[in-house]
């Protein structure tokens, strides 16, 4: 997921304080969970960018659960923060990816 990038993470987040931390927690109160999760994937995002999953140099699947139907779903094309973020999702504390606040 990296890209040739995990050093550089592992030296930010070694970095972290817990204020830090609580700064990339952005929480909320709709739409299907507690937090959202965009600050932390736009904090990853920042330090070793985006890109299609097809354009990686080593073969990437990310594997995420419909929450409608229960059945994995397997990430192989598009974004691959998008495919992480998908992934990593813990349902009722972190909203899906795509959701947005009602009104």
């Amino acid at each position: 997921m990296c890209r040739g990038r995990l050093a550089e993470l592992e030296q930010w987040v070694c970095t972290l304080t817990q204020r830090d931390v609580w700064r990339l927690v952005d929480t909320t109160f709709r739409g299907g969970g507690v937090m959202t999760g965009n600050r932390l994937m736009e904090a990853i995002a920042a330090r070793i960018g985006d890109a299609p999953i097809e354009s990686l140099p080593i073969a990437f699947g990310a594997v995420a659960t419909d929450l409608y139907t229960g059945e994995e779903i397997w990430l192989r094309e598009g974004p691959y923060m998008s495919a992480v973020r998908a992934s990593s999702g813990v349902p009722g504390c972190s909203r899906p990816p795509g959701t947005r606040d009602a009104g």
